[in-house]
């Protein structure tokens, strides 16, 4: 018997069915193994500063990859900071400020590689908070809330 091309389809559609799904993971096993880092960023702004800070949420927990910077828009002499309010749902608290001190003439004060490690109490959602150090009252604007993914 001679084969044919009509022969040669018929035998290798099959073996390469076959191949192609052994090679593709399942909905559940893509599911399981791809859990996927968030990655946020907030910014605050207004006449006396201005300031951002992206951030990645790691798990329920934690948020590491934090970038911050804040810049004094106002010669007034007083500084600026940034900082989170984070909320572990029903109680808010604050992180460290990061203060610029430069002045308004000066360029934005960044820091990178920061981590919040809750120590195990589930972190419902964060914000950013930049303000100016004022006599009395700090005057400060946040971003919207971020919500954890994992929470």
């Amino acid at each position: 018997m001679r084969l044919t091309s009509r022969h040669l389809r018929h035998a290798i559609a099959p073996v390469a069915a076959a191949t192609a799904l052994t090679f593709l993971p399942s909905t559940a096993q893509a599911a399981e193994g791809a859990r996927v880092a968030a990655t946020d960023r907030g910014d605050a702004c207004f006449p006396g500063a201005c300031g951002s800070a992206t951030f990645t949420w790691q798990d329920r927990d934690d948020v590491g990859n934090i970038s911050m910077s804040v810049k004094d828009n106002k010669c007034d002499s007083h500084a600026v900071y940034i900082r989170f309010d984070v909320d572990e749902g029903g109680r808010v608290w604050k992180t460290r400020e990061r203060r610029n001190t430069s002045g308004c003439q000066a360029e934005y004060a960044t820091w990178h590689n920061l981590h919040i490690d809750n120590g195990g109490t589930t972190i419902r959602r964060l914000r950013v908070v930049v303000c100016v150090d004022d006599a009395g009252s700090d005057t400060c604007r946040t971003s919207r809330y971020f919500g954890n993914p994992y929470a």
